[in-house]
């Protein structure tokens, strides 16, 4: 979905998104989520049905179409908790702790390919409060 806001065009990254429990991403054992649900619900470890503390989702997607000279985009979080980590094609483009705002926007023009693999690493406290779903979106401007 692509909408206009403050003169920057959104791509919402909604799905699909991979999902895998601990602090790297291990595609054997990865699930596939929709956005909501994979923060929503946190994952528990099937074999003794305990809550994880940290997991990390991975989703692909497609350099945007029609990008101009002096295009930049930034990657958006709004309301999205408990990120401690961002990597785009392998390169970590951000970390932060427990203090960290839920709201990020960081220029990744320069990381940028024709196809892109985005990681978030996610660190749940234990127990866990209430959780918003919040997005992850592309702005192009």
């Amino acid at each position: 979905m692509v909408e206009e806001s403050n003169d920057r065009h959104r791509i919402r990254l909604r799905g699909p998104w991979w999902r895998s429990i601990g602090r790297s991403f291990d595609p054997r054992h990865a699930t596939r989520v929709d956005w909501a649900a994979a923060l929503a619900t946190p994952p528990t470890r099937v074999s003794t049905q305990q809550r994880v503390d940290a997991f990390v989702l991975r989703r692909t997607f497609n350099s945007p179409t029609g990008l101009e000279d002096g295009d930049r985009l930034f990657l958006v979080l709004r309301q999205v908790d408990y990120v401690r980590s961002i990597t785009l094609n392998g390169q970590g483009i951000w970390t932060g702790d427990e203090t960290a705002s839920p709201h990020l926007e960081i220029e990744v023009s320069q990381y940028l390919q024709d196809h892109n693999e985005l990681e978030l690493l996610i660190a749940v406290p234990c127990p866990a409060p209430p959780r918003s779903h919040g997005e992850v979106a592309l702005e192009i401007g």
